[in-house]
C-alpha cells in the first residue's frame, strides 16, 4: 500500500506539472485581439493625422460678401485645387470679365497667420475663362492656409500681397461658397507634374485592410485556443486514466 500510495503521488505531481504553467488556458489570449484593435486604433489615427493634409483639396471660388472687393466680376465662379503632394496648385474661373488695361487676374494662398503666398498669373482667354496650373516646390500643406484669392494685379508690380481689387475668394475648407453644379462647374485642369511625396494613403482602404486583419488574427487566435483547450483536456484524460491504472494494480 506504501509503494501504490507513493506510486500515485509521484504520478499525480508529475501529471499536474502543465497545469501549474497554464492554470488558465486562453486568459491572456483573450486580451490579445482588444491589445491589437487599440494598436490598430492608434495607427489608424496617426495616418490620418500626418497623411490627410497632403490630399489634394478642392476650393469652390465666389464672389464672397465682405472677401471680394471688384463687382465687376461678381458674375464670376472657379475652383481650385492645392495639392501638397503634387506641389501643385491649380486654379480656373469662368465668367469673368476681361481685366482692364495693365492688370491681370492674379491667384494667391492666405496663411492662417494672415500673410500671403503668391502662385502666379492667370491667363485669361477671350471667352472669359482664366487658368493657372502652377508647380510650387515645397508647398505647405493645406491647414496652413486659410483663403484662396484671385485679384487684379499690375504685372510689373506685384507686391508680397494682394491688390485691394480682389475678383474671387473660396475658404479653406469651404464655408462661405456652395459648390457648382450642372454647366456651371468649370472643368478642372488635369493633374501635370510627377509627385515628389509619399502619396498619402487612402484612410477607407487602410481601415477596410486593418479590419481584416483583425478579424483574421482573432480567427487565428480562437483557434489556437480551442486546440490547446483539446490538448489540455487531453492531459487531464489521460491524467485520469493514468491515475485508475496505478490505483487498479494490487
Amino acid at each position: 500500500m506504501k509503494t501504490s500510495s507513493m506510486i500515485q503521488a509521484v504520478n499525480r505531481t508529475d501529471l499536474n506539472q502543465p497545469l501549474i504553467f497554464a492554470p488558465r488556458p486562453g486568459r491572456r489570449i483573450r486580451h490579445i485581439p482588444m491589445t491589437l484593435a487599440v494598436a490598430l486604433l492608434i495607427l489608424l489615427a496617426w495616418a490620418d493625422v500626418s497623411h490627410a493634409n497632403g490630399i489634394p483639396v478642392q476650393i469652390f471660388l465666389d464672389h464672397v460678401p465682405l472677401k471680394t472687393t471688384w463687382d465687376a466680376a461678381s458674375g464670376g465662379r472657379g475652383v481650385a485645387v492645392v495639392s501638397a503632394n503634387d506641389e501643385q496648385v491649380r486654379v480656373m474661373a469662368q465668367n469673368l470679365p476681361a481685366p482692364p488695361d495693365g492688370a491681370n487676374y492674379y491667384a494667391w494662398l492666405e496663411q492662417v497667420d494672415g500673410s500671403f503666398l503668391p502662385v502666379g498669373p492667370l491667363l485669361y482667354q477671350n471667352d472669359g475663362t482664366a487658368s493657372i496650373d502652377q508647380s510650387m516646390p515645397g508647398l505647405p500643406y493645406s491647414e496652413n492656409f486659410s483663403w484662396v484669392l484671385v485679384s487684379l494685379e499690375n504685372p510689373q508690380a506685384v507686391g508680397s500681397t494682394p491688390s485691394p481689387e480682389i475678383a474671387l475668394a473660396g475658404r479653406l475648407p469651404n464655408a462661405e461658397a456652395l459648390p457648382l453644379s450642372g454647366n456651371d462647374a468649370p472643368q478642372l485642369l488635369p493633374v501635370t507634374g510627377a509627385s515628389t511625396r509619399n502619396p498619402a494613403p487612402a484612410l477607407p482602404l487602410v481601415m477596410l485592410i486593418g479590419i481584416v486583419f483583425v478579424i483574421g488574427l482573432i480567427g487565428a487566435i480562437r483557434v489556437y485556443g480551442q486546440q490547446r483547450s483539446h490538448a489540455l483536456m487531453k492531459i487531464h484524460a489521460d491524467e485520469a486514466a493514468s491515475t485508475q491504472k496505478f490505483e487498479k494494480r494490487p
